[in-house]
């Protein structure tokens, strides 16, 4: 997969233990935009430990659920079907390159309206042609 940013959603959240032992969330993301990524799904797992922290208050405040410095409580159902952007960039894990989510960004007001346009634009448009699931 092209590294890039791409607009999705969460679509699952739940609590899991990671190989180290540790707490973590894991976040489901689909990709939204553009047409040829749509559908796709990628987890983030955001530990929850003091060094990782960084990385969880990143997905929080993206998604709108916290703030830096802060207690955060959330539910699953308020996390569910939160935008945001996803950096997805190559990475090596067990000697395998990858594509996973590097980042998460807020998705502004301006670019959730021009998602919702075009989502709803492309809904009413035919797909391309070798766009079809071949089985």
């Amino acid at each position: 997969m092209a590294e890039d940013d791409y607009a999705a959603r969460v679509v699952d959240l739940f609590k899991d233990t990671s190989n180290q032992g540790n707490a973590m969330y894991v976040w489901e993301y689909e990709l939204l935009f553009p047409r040829s990524v749509r559908g796709k799904t990628f987890r983030n797992f955001t530990a929850i430990t003091p060094a990782a922290m960084w990385k969880l208050t990143e997905t929080l405040e993206a998604l709108g659920l916290g703030k830096a410095g802060g207690k955060s409580k959330f539910t699953k159902q308020e996390a569910i079907g939160r935008y945001a952007i996803v950096t997805i960039e190559d990475q090596e894990y067990q000697g395998r390159t990858r594509s996973s989510i590097a980042k998460v960004s807020p998705m502004s007001q301006d670019q959730r309206q021009k998602l919702d346009a075009l989502l709803e634009q492309q809904k009413n448009e035919p797909r391309p042609a070798g766009d079809d699931i071949p089985f």
